[in-house]
C-alpha cells in the first residue's frame, strides 16, 4: 500500500510541474482573409457607396497567463502586407492601399474587454494613379483609450481627394 502511495504521490508531483511547464503559453494561429465588404466610414463621408477588399495572410499570437487566462494578442502581418482596394460600384474606380499594420490587444486582468487595442504603423494608404498618397492612416490608433498619433484620414477629415478620385470628379 505505501508503494502505491509513493506512486501516486510521484505521479501528482510530475502532473504538477507539467501543469507549471505549461503556464505562461503562446499559441500561433495564422488565417488567410479575403473579404469585400461596404467601407462604411468612407461611404460615410463621401456620400456615396465605397467597397473594400481585404485580401492577405495574418499571424494572431496570444499570450496566456500562469492560469490560463489569455492577457494579450498580436496580430502582424505574415507573407507581405494586407493588400485593400476601395471601390466606387457606380463607375469602377479604384483606389489601392498595402498596409504592415499590427494590432495588439493588451487585455483587462479581471476578464472583461480589453485595456488597450491598438493599431500601430500603417493602417492604410491608399494611392491613385498619378495622384499619389489620397487617403492616409498611420501611426497609433488605440480604440480603448482614444490616444492617437499620426495623420488618420477620417479623423482628421482629409478625406476630400479619396472621395473626389472615388467620385471621379
Amino acid at each position: 500500500m505505501r508503494r502505491l502511495a509513493l506512486l501516486l504521490s510521484i505521479i501528482a508531483l510530475l502532473l504538477a510541474f507539467t501543469a507549471t511547464a505549461a503556464a505562461n503559453t503562446v499559441t500561433r494561429t495564422v488565417f488567410t482573409i479575403d473579404e469585400t465588404e461596404l467601407f462604411g466610414a468612407a461611404t460615410f463621408v463621401c456620400g456615396f457607396d465605397v467597397y473594400q477588399r481585404t485580401q492577405g495572410s495574418i499571424q494572431e499570437t496570444d499570450y496566456f497567463d500562469n492560469s490560463g487566462t489569455l492577457v494579450r494578442q498580436i496580430f502582424t502581418n505574415v507573407g507581405g502586407p494586407i493588400r485593400l482596394t476601395a471601390w466606387n460600384p457606380a463607375n469602377g474606380k479604384t483606389a489601392t492601399s498595402t498596409g504592415g499594420q499590427g494590432e495588439i490587444i493588451i487585455e483587462n486582468p479581471d476578464g472583461s474587454y480589453a485595456a488597450s487595442d491598438a493599431l500601430n504603423g500603417i493602417i492604410f494608404n491608399f494611392v491613385a494613379p498619378g495622384l499619389g498618397t489620397i487617403l492616409l492612416s498611420a501611426g497609433r490608433l488605440d480604440f480603448i483609450t482614444g490616444f492617437v498619433a499620426g495623420p488618420h484620414a477620417f479623423r482628421d477629415q482629409n478625406t476630400a481627394a479619396f472621395c473626389n478620385y472615388l467620385a471621379g470628379s
